[in-house]
């Protein structure tokens, strides 16, 4: 059951890692620039990519750790294993 929470881990973060990597992708084919400043207002929705921002803030979330369903079902998997 371990080894189950752990795989689901990897996966996990190979599809935010994939994720956040395509969202930056998209927002450079778009705006054709890397410039901070150029990029500011992304999630206006006149101007900007609200979409495209909106993902990028969900995947920096599950990224850095915050309470996503993937960690949620995670954490169950390892606390219901070790108890």
């Amino acid at each position: 059951m371990s080894l189950l929470g752990a795989v689901f881990q990897m996966v996990s973060h190979g599809l935010i890692s994939a994720l956040l990597f395509l969202l930056v992708g998209i927002v450079y084919r778009k705006t054709g620039t890397r410039d901070l400043e150029v990029l500011r207002g992304l999630l206006n929705p006149e101007k900007g990519l609200p979409l495209t921002g909106s993902l990028m803030i969900v995947g920096v979330m599950a990224s850095a750790g915050s309470r996503c369903p993937s960690c949620s079902i995670t954490w169950d998997v390892m606390r219901t294993t070790c108890a």
